[in-house]
């Protein structure tokens, strides 16, 4: 479980710093009720990404990405179960 995650957050570095080289800008996020146009991903901090868009700069929550958003980037957000109450 943990090499996943190990691979997955080497995942999300490699695309934030192809993105953040200039490499990739981005038409259009929509996160909530937010658009973002030509977006280019700066950073990864935590839960959240550190964007450069058209009317400046943000940080978004990738939690509040739609799904299709989310997968596009590859990043994934993790449900993790309560744990079971003693008995």
């Amino acid at each position: 479980m943990r090499l996943i995650a190990l691979i997955l957050s080497l995942l999300v570095a490699s695309i934030s710093h192809v993105a953040a080289q200039g490499k990739g800008v981005i038409p259009e996020i929509q996160v909530g009720t937010n658009i973002y146009r030509n977006v280019t991903i700066q950073q990864r901090v935590g839960n959240k990404l550190v964007i450069s868009h058209s009317a400046g700069l943000s940080a978004i929550d990738i939690a509040g990405m739609d799904e299709a958003t989310r997968a596009r980037f590859g990043f994934q957000v993790r449900w993790c179960p309560p744990n079971p109450s003693p008995d």
